[in-house]
Order: C-alpha cells, then sequence, then structure tokens
C-alpha cells in the first residue's frame, strides 16, 4: 500500500475584486502602450530593475497572484522554473518547496529548510506556516541557488521572499476580493488603509477567510475531506515622522482549524513489507495485493481500480493551528546610507491527528501537540554612493525553541483473519530544542566600467543547538511489554563561511551576462523524529559550491523578455532522512550524511506581448542529479552499499509551463481571462527508489477568469 496525496489537475475559479480606489492602473497602462511594465526587485537588499540584476529571480506581483485566483504560494510553481511545493500535510499550512531538487527533508522543527522562506524580511524556520496565503502581496520574488551573502539565514536551494503592501494615499482606500467555487469552496478578503495623519502616519486592517474547498470523499466518514477552515487578520502602522525616518510595525494572528486530505491507498501487486519489526522479523502482505490479510475487502478498499479523489479512512484529520507574530521594520536614511532594523516575533501552537493508512481499519495514526517560538534580529546597513562602489553589510540573530509529543499507534488487530499478529504498537517521543543562529554578512560591487561590474560577497555563520529527546514504546501480544527509553540529550555548533563572486557584463541596451561562484550552507542538527536514542544525532552540516552564467534580455521595445541561466551545484554531506524498520521501537528514522551529490541544470523564462492585450508567459526548467558518494546501509544491520546508482529524491528531470492572457479594460477594471499549462516530470519520493515512492510524471491545465 503507498499512500499518496492527490491534488487537483484542473480548475476553474471565478475572482471578483472591488477596489475604493482602482485596482492595477499600471497594468491598464501596459495594456494600452504595449510594453512590458518595468519591475523593481529588492533581492538584492536594494531597489532595481529585475532585468539589471545578476541573480536568477522570478517576481510575481500580487496583482497578478489575484487574477489567477491564488490561494497561497504553492500557484508559484505555475511561473518559476525548477520549483515544486507541495503541501505537507501533517503540518498546518505547511509546505514541501523544491527549488533545484534540494527540498526540506522531514517536517519537524528540528531541522533547517534548505529553501528560506521570508515574510517581510523575517525568516519562517520551519515548513508550518510557509504555504503564505495571497491577498495582500505587493509582491513575491523567488531567487533561485544558494543564498547566503545578502541574508543572515543561510540556504541551499534558494529563497522566496513575500513582501506585503504598505499602508499608503490620502484617503481611505482598499479592496475587497470574494471567491466562490466547486466544492463548497469560499473566500473572503479586505485590506483597508486609513490615513490618520496626512503624508505622516496610516494604518492597515487586513482580514482573509478561507472556507471549503475539498474534493475528497470517504464512504466510511461520508463527507468531503481537506476543507478549509482559515481565517487570518493583521494589523499594521506605519509613521514617517521625517524624510529620512519610516517605521512599519504589523501585528499577525492566524487560527487554522482546517481538514487536511487524506491519503489514498494505491494498491499495488508488490508484496508490501510494513516498516515494523517483530522477534520473528517484520510483517510481509501478500496475496491478492494485502487485501487477504484484513480478512475483508471492505467497502471498495481492495477494489481492482480505486478513484483517486476517494479516501477509506476511518478516522478525520485534524489540524489546529495558532499564531500570534509582530514585525517592526525600521530605517533611516542618511546622506548616501541607510540604516534598518528588521525584528520579529513568532509563537504559535499546533495539534494534529492523522490517520497514515487509508483504510477504514484503525492500522497506523499519530498524533502531534507541539508549541513554537521564534525570535530575530537583523541590522542592515546599504549604501547608496554615486560612484562606482556600492555595498550591502549586516548583522543578524535568530533563536528558536520547540517542544513536541509524538504519539503514534500501530495496531495489527485487523490482521486476526489471516492469522497475523494480534499486537498493538505505540509508539512516542517527547523531544524538545533551543537553537541560535549568530551571523555576519556582506556585499560589495565595484562598477569597472561602463560594461562591467564585480560583485563580492560572503557570509559568517555560527549556529548552536541543544536538544533533548525521551523515547517511549509499549507494546501488547506478540511484541510482549513496554521500552521506555533514556533521556538523550545533545549539545553541537557548527561554523561556516559561504563566498559569492559575480562579473556581470553589459552587452548593449537590454542585454546582460553574467557569471557566479556562490556557496551555501545547511547546519547540523539534531533528529527530531528520533525513535530510538541511537539515531539522535548530531549530523553534520551540509555545503554547496554552485557555479551558474545566466543571460538577461529585454528586447523589442519593451516587448520581449528572455532570460536564461544554466548552473552546476555540488553538495557535500548530503542530509537525507531515511525510515528503518527497527525491532524495538518498530520503525525509527534516521538523519545521515549520504555522501556527495551533483545537480546540473538550466532555466529558461520569457515573457512576450503579443499585442491588442494579449500575453504570452513560459517557462522550462531541467535538472540531472546524480549522487557523486553515498555508501550507506540502507537497512539496519546491513553492511555498507554502494548507492552512487539511486537517484536523488524530489528531482524532476523538467519542468515547464507555458501561459496565454487575455486582458481588456471593462468598467473600472480589468478583466482577464487566462489559460495555463504545467507539466512535472515524473521523480522518486523514497531514497532507496523502492518502486512504490516513485511520482508518475503529471500535466495541469488551469483556465482563469479575473476581474479586478
Amino acid at each position: 500500500m503507498q499512500n499518496i496525496k492527490i491534488a487537483k489537475v484542473s480548475r476553474l475559479t471565478l475572482l471578483v475584486g472591488v477596489s475604493v480606489v482602482g485596482l492595477l492602473g499600471a497594468h491598464r497602462a501596459q495594456a494600452e502602450d504595449q510594453k512590458i511594465e518595468e519591475i523593481t526587485v529588492t533581492a538584492q537588499k536594494r531597489e532595481e530593475k529585475l532585468q539589471d540584476v545578476a541573480v536568477p529571480v522570478t517576481v510575481v506581483r500580487g496583482a497578478e497572484m489575484e487574477r489567477r485566483g491564488a490561494r497561497d504560494l504553492q500557484d508559484l510553481i505555475s511561473v518559476v522554473p525548477n520549483l515544486n511545493i507541495a503541501t505537507n500535510a501533517t503540518g498546518p499550512g505547511g509546505a514541501n518547496i523544491e527549488i533545484r531538487g534540494m527540498v526540506q527533508k522531514d517536517i519537524e522543527k528540528s531541522f533547517d529548510t534548505p529553501v528560506g522562506v521570508f515574510l517581510d524580511g523575517i525568516y519562517l524556520a520551519t515548513t508550518t506556516g510557509q504555504l503564505l496565503r495571497n491577498f495582500d502581496f505587493d509582491s513575491v520574488q523567488v531567487l533561485r541557488g544558494p543564498q547566503g551573502s545578502l541574508f543572515g539565514r543561510n540556504t541551499t536551494g534558494g529563497a522566496i521572499l513575500a513582501q506585503r503592501s504598505l499602508p499608503s494615499g490620502d484617503a481611505i482606500n482598499g479592496k475587497i476580493g470574494i471567491t466562490a467555487g466547486s466544492f463548497g469552496r469560499n473566500d473572503y478578503r479586505a485590506v483597508v488603509n486609513v490615513p490618520v495623519v496626512r503624508d505622516k502616519l496610516w494604518v492597515k486592517v487586513a482580514g482573509f477567510s478561507e472556507n471549503g474547498g475539498g474534493y475528497m470523499k470517504d464512504p466510511v466518514n461520508p463527507k468531503n475531506n481537506g476543507d478549509r477552515d482559515y481565517k487570518s487578520g493583521s494589523f499594521t502602522v506605519r509613521a514617517t515622522p521625517s524624510d529620512a525616518f519610516e517605521a512599519v510595525v504589523t501585528y499577525d494572528r492566524i487560527s487554522d482549524r482546517s481538514n487536511p486530505d487524506p491519503v489514498v491507498s494505491y494498491q499495488t501487486s508488490t508484496p508490501l513489507v510494513l516498516p515494523i519489526s517483530t522477534p520473528t522479523g517484520p510483517i510481509t502482505l501478500i496475496g491478492d495485493r494485502g487485501c487477504a490479510k484484513f480478512g475483508a475487502t471492505g467497502p471498495g478498499f481492495c477494489a481492482p481500480t480505486k478513484d483517486a479523489d476517494v479516501s477509506y479512512a476511518n478516522t478525520t484529520n485534524v489540524e489546529n493551528y495558532d499564531l500570534n507574530a509582530l514585525t517592526a521594520n525600521l530605517s533611516y536614511k542618511f546622506p548616501d546610507l541607510e540604516l534598518r532594523s528588521i525584528t520579529g516575533w513568532r509563537s504559535s501552537s499546533e495539534s494534529t491527528i492523522f490517520d497514515f493508512d487509508s483504510t477504514p481499519y484503525t492500522l497506523f495514526s499519530a498524533e502531534r501537540p507541539q508549541h513554537y517560538s521564534q525570535v530575530s534580529e537583523e541590522v542592515r546597513l546599504t549604501s547608496n554612493f554615486s560612484g562606482p562602489f556600492n555595498f550591502v553589510g549586516g548583522l543578524s540573530y535568530f533563536h528558536n525553541h520547540y517542544d513536541q509529543q509524538q504519539d503514534s499507534t500501530f495496531s495489527l488487530a485487523a490482521l486476526t483473519a489471516a492469522g497475523a499478529l494480534t499486537s498493538l504498537v505505540y509508539n512516542g517521543n517527547t523531544s524538545f530544542q533551543d537553537a541560535d543562529s549568530y551571523a555576519a554578512f556582506l556585499q560589495a560591487d565595484y562598477k569597472i566600467s561602463d560594461a562591467f561590474k564585480l560583485t563580492v560577497g560572503g557570509n559568517y555563520s555560527h549556529d548552536v543547538k541543544t536538544f533533548n529527546l525521551h523515547t517511549r514504546s509499549y507494546t501488547d501480544g506478540n511484541f510482549g511489554g513496554a521500552v521506555n527509553g533514556p533521556l538523550v540529550s545533545g549539545h553541537a555548533s557548527w561554523n561556516n563561511f559561504s563566498p559569492k563572486v559575480t562579473l556581470q557584463y553589459t552587452l548593449s541596451e537590454g542585454v546582460l551576462a553574467y557569471a557566479t561562484y556562490s556557496g551555501g550552507y545547511l547546519s547540523g542538527g539534531f533528529n527530531g523524529r528520533a525513535t530510538n536514542p541511537s539515531n539522535v544525532g548530531p549530523y553534520k552540516p551540509e555545503k554547496v559550491k554552485n557555479y551558474e552564467a545566466g543571460l538577461k534580455t529585454e528586447l523589442l521595445d519593451h516587448k520581449l523578455i528572455f532570460n536564461a541561466t544554466i548552473f552546476h551545484m555540488f553538495y557535500e554531506d548530503r542530509q537525507q532522512a531515511v525510515v528503518f524498520s527497527d525491532p524495538t521501537f518498530g520503525t525509527s528514522t534516521a538523519i545521515q550524511n549520504i555522501g556527495g551529490e551533483n545537480i546540473n541544470g538550466l532555466e529558461l523564462e520569457t515573457t512576450a506581448l503579443l499585442g491588442s492585450g494579449w500575453r504570452f508567459d513560459g517557462s522550462l526548467g531541467y535538472l540531472d542529479a546524480k549522487y557523486s558518494s553515498f555508501f550507506k546501509a540502507l537497512v539496519v544491520g546491513f553492511p555498507v552499499t554502494d548507492n552512487r546508482n539511486l537517484t536523488p529524491i524530489r528531482s524532476p528531470k523538467a519542468t515547464a509551463s507555458a501561459q496565454l492572457s487575455y486582458t481588456v479594460p471593462v468598467a473600472t477594471g480589468d478583466l482577464t481571462l487566462s489559460s495555463l499549462y504545467r507539466f512535472t516530470d515524473s521523480y522518486t519520493a523514497d531514497p532507496t527508489n523502492d518502486p512504490r515512492g516513485r511520482i508518475a510524471a503529471s500535466s495541469m491545465v488551469d483556465f482563469n477568469i479575473g476581474y479586478a
């Protein structure tokens, strides 16, 4: 039995937006004069034109996401090459974000993320809450490749920078949005800006309610599963008492009671070995795809074919999440310099209950209550000299704490009809961790001539982690008794320096070429998922060396953009989570530094204005990922093997998208009709390349009508 999460492959969404002051004026102007709107980015911590930045970055405006009816960051996969975002079913608002084959190894908060997600400059350190909802975004920038020289938090895969709109305007203004769809989907959004003191003080209030949309059916629990029940609100104060000083303070509150999508049992003819050890060996299900072992065929559970939107889970998944957050962004402009402080605090509690077996029987379920908090501070100095030299430098501090209790139950009573075990295995652990990260970063640009510019930078990081774990396992029947593991404690620290060097050359107006060498770093750590004390760790940091060359072009009087990047990345001490069969604790997850990995790739992006309101956007990503060294035992107690022939996880060879849209002014807004095609090649989700972990190639077709 393979558990897979099925996503809808097509949708028709109607987005209705009403604006007090009129939305998307820039887009309307674009339709009239037929030029691609100039986009400003802050990927290098200063405002620059997108096409002048020697970085592989894709920018999606918030207004564009609204026109497409985008609910959250997952919709970015429609336009960004070599980006895949999947929902993390066991973490509220959780995301598995993969850029260039680098993906989060596990859901636990003890692990660092290879792709950094930043909201208003604040690093979101866990997968929970990373699937940011869209509505009040000013822009979302996706940076591909290692990031460090301009960020206090170093990353190996890339970074996603989400920036919300600032309160502004001379009169009360805002926008509302309503989305209605099939399966009871109904979303409501509102943003209101209020000027309190003209040109000096503003407040902004935003609210977001997301409801329904669950399309999974469950004959055992007769209702649709996957319904959203998400509420969020924010309150922002912006003050500019002088031309030099600006302060923006935001409070956020989120309450999420969504019903996560259930998994679907994907039956195969391959005998299934359950990842549970007994004194006589692992449990194997054989025969008619393992179904006879359960003593009954169940209501469609063992049918030769199954609908991809039907689950037979006897337990409804539960997802409760509450977050409070505070962000303070202060800046002061000196002559030719800007000093900025970004302070963040986030505190959350969550509780999830998840049925992993997707059968009418109680076989495998887990409950995970936990608490999390983080505090961060970044101080940055940016120059704006008129000469050839400029720089960005800063210091950052980050602290987070989490505590979690995880209870997993393996109930084998349903196997009695075939004479199997009549036992219950209960695994649990309590873990908590404190982590501190200190960093200094600097990037300097020197304009050698009108055509050449040299960029040199680096990031020095020092990470400290203290971890505690208490395991317990209660069993009966054939397993015989209870096992309480000892309290395991660990303390470790790591240092790293990641450099960056870029040489860029302007061939002509609108044509830029560049070459970059950069390093990235993912801290070592401890295994928050360990059920066996021997697998706690620590494991070593993961490091990457990245070589890339790119070309950026803007041609035909700003009617055509074509960007291309080729890259080679080499990873040392690649971190990988592997699930083992364990004779004492049933199952155990270990984090291994499995060796080296080489990734070669290509990224293409284009935008073309075709005239009369027509526009084409396309992207293509290619990855060739191979292990350069992988000498590990894949099963506990087995000898070390050479595994270089295995395929790295979640590294599809190709991703591609094509979107054709037509925009016409209607009344006080713009009506946009668009069609989108997205392709993702097949890939494996299992580090041992078990065929049941193979995810088939998929295509998505999206038709959208938007008015804003």
